[in-house]
């Protein structure tokens, strides 16, 4: 609803314990789940006010990544480094 994409690495199949007929079972269908919006190259992104558009960007997807919290868990991915 917020012109964000979503980009993902769906498994095969449902995961275990979640129903059939579950109304997102799609996304609890993803390993990995990107939200992306393309901006292209506005006037903004080369000035100090890119940090306010960002993190406007972040305020945004933020819905998505609280649902995904609740219903699916933190992640256990290990960050690089």
């Amino acid at each position: 609803a917020q012109g964000f994409e979503l980009g993902a690495d769906p498994v095969a199949t449902r995961p275990r314990g979640v129903p059939a007929d579950h109304p997102r079972l799609e996304l609890l269908r993803y390993r990995t789940l990107i939200a992306v919006r393309a901006l292209g190259e506005p006037s903004w992104l080369s000035t100090p006010d890119v940090t306010d558009h960002v993190a406007g960007l972040w305020r945004q997807v933020r819905p998505l990544v609280d649902w995904l919290t609740q219903h699916v868990g933190e992640s256990r991915a290990q960050t690089p480094g």
